[in-house]
């Protein structure tokens, strides 16, 4: 037998641990000669591994192949795995649909057990694209009576993948029962790409008038991810373009955006005027924000009320005592065209340090917990669906680099741990190895950046889609 290609024996490995168990504990050497079930992988828990299989990779396993032969050794799944990815496409048969009256065990079980039907749906649905296997499930849970299908909407607009839903409803044919529930995705996926659109269409006017007054500024997180990671402009929810803006940049970036009819402040209760900040708040912004107060502009159409532009100076708020500043992340930019117009944009490895850092810092934020917006899916999708596409431009050496240079290995360590529990085989193993803190008992804190720690009494599953799971918090000031 072939040596296994490196990459495929590193994220068939990392689904074994998940598949075994080993959640948080130092994963065994990857060894291709190792037995499954010394792996902790037995016959029970081989269903579930194919599961995962199938999802991380995209594949389906035929029944002929479902033989202990290829299950025996790590290497000899990793030589499965590789045939059916060096296969040449072919044509999908249509998965077999089971009868409306059917349940979930018409197919096999969810591959999702930590969570309810409701959070193991989405997980199935809100992706780019569903494997055989996620039809199949996805099929088998939308008829079960045991769907309560109104916290499965609450779910995935809490969690803002809605539009991911409802463009795979669409993609895959999927039964909703009620026509109402279909138009109600459907309607939510229209408005959000025209919406998006007007936002862009003013992106691009801001890019081209920073362009010409030699304005520097960088795009990111969600708004470079809608533009230029998202294949589809419906599908990612956008409240505000987010932009880092330097020091020294902030004086031209202020004129520019009076310029063009922004203010710093709210709307008034008309909607019609943006009322400036009263002073006590622009100071609290200053002392205890990443970000100027944001810039609005009454916007008057039918799908955006109002533009807000969000523009950071650093990444970590003056509290947290450790920064990188929005000059230094310019140093580093590089020049992509967003929305037909020049601009710069975070270096792969800066993006990938802006999301992790950020996801962290909403995740244990306890102002972010009470709002019941610290676990929101779609920030952990944004890094899988960014590193699917920048992997191979990723600087392993200088991602450890930079978390190293600004101390912030293990928020970033942070970030990559859920990202990677939740879409095993995506992230490369030797980075999370590299950042990995020798005390992970952080991994279950919160409040440490407002000096108001506590730890959590359930785990993350348990968290992930559970809106209450922030109430009756523990503080330790």
């Amino acid at each position: 037998m072939d040596a296994p290609d490196r990459h495929t024996l590193q994220a068939v490995a990392a689904l074994v641990d998940r598949v075994a168990g080993h959640h948080g504990r130092e994963p065994a050497p990857a060894d291709p000669a190792a037995p499954l079930v010394s792996l902790g992988v037995d016959s029970l828990r081989l269903v579930h591994l194919i599961a995962e299989l199938e999802t991380a990779f995209g594949i389906e396993v035929g029944y002929d192949d479902v033989d202990l032969r290829h299950f025996a050794t790590l290497g000899g799944v990793c030589a499965l795995v590789q045939r059916y990815l060096d296969a040449p496409p072919t044509v999908a048969a249509a998965p077999p649909v089971p009868s409306p009256a059917g349940g979930a065990d018409d197919v096999e079980g969810s591959a999702y057990p930590a969570f309810p039907i409701e959070g193991a749906l989405l997980m199935h649905m809100a992706k780019l694209a569903m494997s055989a296997g996620d039809v199949r499930r996805a099929s088998a849970m939308l008829r079960d009576p045991a769907l309560d299908w109104g916290r499965f909407l609450d779910l995935a607009t809490r969690h803002r993948v809605m539009n991911l839903v409802a463009r795979n409803v669409e993609r895959e044919r999927l039964w909703l029962q009620d026509a109402v529930r279909h138009w109600t995705l459907r309607a939510s996926y229209l408005y959000n790409r025209q919406r998006n659109r007007a936002l862009l269409d003013e992106l691009a006017v801001l890019l081209a008038a920073f362009e010409a007054g030699g304005v520097a500024v960088v795009v990111r997180k969600g708004t470079y991810l809608a533009a230029r990671v998202y294949p589809d402009l419906a599908l990612r929810y956008m409240v505000d373009l987010d932009v880092y803006v330097p020091d020294r940049e902030r004086e031209a970036f202020c004129a520019t955006m009076a310029e063009y009819g922004y203010r710093q402040g709210m709307g008034n209760a008309t909607g019609r005027v943006i009322e400036p900040l009263e002073r006590e708040e622009a100071i609290f912004s200053r002392l205890h924000e990443a970000a100027l107060p944001p810039f609005r502009r009454i916007a008057g159409g039918p799908y955006v009320e109002v533009f807000t532009i969000d523009p950071s100076h650093s990444l970590m708020p003056p509290a947290a005592h450790k920064n990188v500043p929005a000059a230094d992340f310019l140093t580093r930019a590089r020049r992509e065209e967003v929305c037909g117009e020049p601009a710069w944009v975070c270096s792969p490895e800066d993006t990938l340090l802006d999301l992790g850092v950020h996801l962290y810092r909403e995740a244990t934020s306890v102002c972010s917990i009470e709002m019941g917006k610290d676990l929101c899916l779609i920030r952990f999708l944004d890094i899988v669906e960014w590193y699917r596409r920048a992997r191979d431009t990723v600087d392993v050496d200088e991602v450890v680099a930079l978390a190293r240079r600004y101390d912030l290995g293990a928020e970033l360590y942070y970030a990559l741990h859920f990202t990677d529990l939740l879409y095993p085989g995506v992230l490369d193993p030797e980075l999370l190895r590299r950042l990995r803190p020798d005390d992970l008992a952080y991994l279950e804190e919160y409040g440490a950046l407002e000096g108001l720690p506590g730890a959590w009494k359930v785990d993350f599953f348990q968290r992930l889609f559970d809106p209450q799971h922030g109430a009756g918090i523990t503080l330790n000031p």
